[in-house]
């Protein structure tokens, strides 16, 4: 008897050794991962703070030059045109996308976020009012199919709801451009798209009823400069308006054709490479309208790589001396009208200040770009 009470103690004291033994080992494991978890989170979280200081943008220059721009198209509203609102919404649309966010910002920036925010609100609600007016006029000067087209541009800035993209913290990266395109020296030169790519964008609104042409034209293969940045706008619109969905995306794949949002990254992989030439070429003056658009639709379609700080303070640059944006010198804008006199914009105004002359497309196009800046820094940099 005394033998078989001693084999199951002897048994089980083996076995309290081994699960001593084996907690001993998987407690060290565990250890070693946590210490290399710490080690890595701690060199990714230098890296982003890194990042957060390298692309750390102007805040106050970007916050100053927005209100002295909101500020002169309130002062000028009968100056302004559809395009303007564009700008505005944008600006608009980034800043509520942020406040969703529900970050503790401080609170001068909340402040300053909530001034931008009103003022462009304001100005975009104006525009759409005073453009629904006139175009609804029987006694104009403008031709029935001008006030239609007038009447069909509101679409795209009636709310700025059409604007609020990327989704929170949905930033993509490009990381490399487009290497393997042919790109054209002039890559702003322009040939008579404006009304064409309008009539895409138009009928994205309606019902997605796109014309056959916009399939052929703006959906098989990317183009360059301003065409480029509209046939993404087309895109970014079928994305924003649902137009790839049900029959229609039974349809579109029928013709082989790629989803919206994959060929947007396509086309943006161009652009990026387009927008790096301008830059190697010293930003000329022919080329600063096309730069600035091709950062805002490129953002607006999610690609954090437009959004750097060196980039940014380049634009901001193209001002007044009191900061309202989208400026040109006197000398500057001759060259830019020799050099572009095929380009013909569909809806602008040239503002003389002071000793320059300034845009109102390429300033409201700008505070798109800055509402956007803006918001990616803080979402992203917030934390640290």
């Amino acid at each position: 008897m005394r033998r078989r009470r001693f084999i199951p103690k002897f048994i089980a004291i083996i076995l309290l050794m081994s699960v001593i033994a084996v907690t001993y080992i998987f407690f060290l494991s565990v250890d070693e991962t946590t210490e290399k978890r710490t080690k890595k989170t701690t060199e990714d979280y230098t890296h982003f703070v890194s990042f957060c200081d390298r692309n750390r943008p102007n805040w106050l220059s970007m916050i100053s030059s927005s209100l002295t721009t909101l500020d002169y198209f309130q002062k000028n509203l009968d100056e302004l045109v559809t395009d303007a609102a564009v700008g505005t919404r944008i600006m608009e649309a980034q800043i509520n996308i942020l406040f969703k966010t529900k970050l503790k910002l401080d609170v001068n920036i909340t402040q300053d976020l909530r001034q931008l925010q009103r003022k462009s609100k304001l100005i975009g609600d104006t525009i759409v009012q005073r453009f629904y007016t006139y175009t609804s006029m029987q006694n104009t000067s403008e031709s029935p199919d001008i006030l239609a087209r007038m009447r069909k541009n509101l679409q795209w800035i009636v709310s700025a709801s059409t604007w609020e993209t990327p989704d929170v913290k949905q930033w993509r990266t490009l990381l490399e451009h487009d290497a393997d395109i042919d790109t054209a020296e002039d890559v702003a030169m322009d040939t008579d798209f404006g009304k064409y790519s309008d009539g895409c964008i138009f009928g994205t609104f309606e019902h997605c009823d796109i014309p056959d042409y916009c399939i052929e034209f703006l959906w098989r293969e990317p183009h360059s400069g301003y065409l480029l940045t509209h046939q993404i706008l087309f895109h970014y619109m079928i994305v924003q308006n649902n137009c790839f969905s049900g029959g229609k995306r039974i349809f579109y794949e029928s013709q082989k054709l790629v989803h919206p949002k994959k060929f947007l990254e396509t086309m943006c992989r161009r652009v990026l490479t387009e927008a790096n030439l301008i830059v190697s070429l010293n930003y000329p003056y022919s080329h600063q309208d096309l730069f600035v658009e091709q950062i805002l639709v490129c953002s607006l379609a999610g690609f954090n790589d437009f959004l750097t700080r060196d980039w940014t303070n380049v634009i901001l640059g193209w001002s007044s001396d009191d900061g309202l944006l989208g400026c040109y010198t006197s000398q500057s804008k001759k060259i830019w009208k020799k050099n572009n006199k095929r380009r013909v914009k569909r809806w602008d105004h040239i503002l003389a200040v002071g000793n320059v002359e300034c845009s109102v497309h390429m300033g409201a196009l700008i505070l798109g770009v800055i509402g956007q800046q803006l918001r990616y820094f803080l979402e992203i940099c917030h934390d640290s």
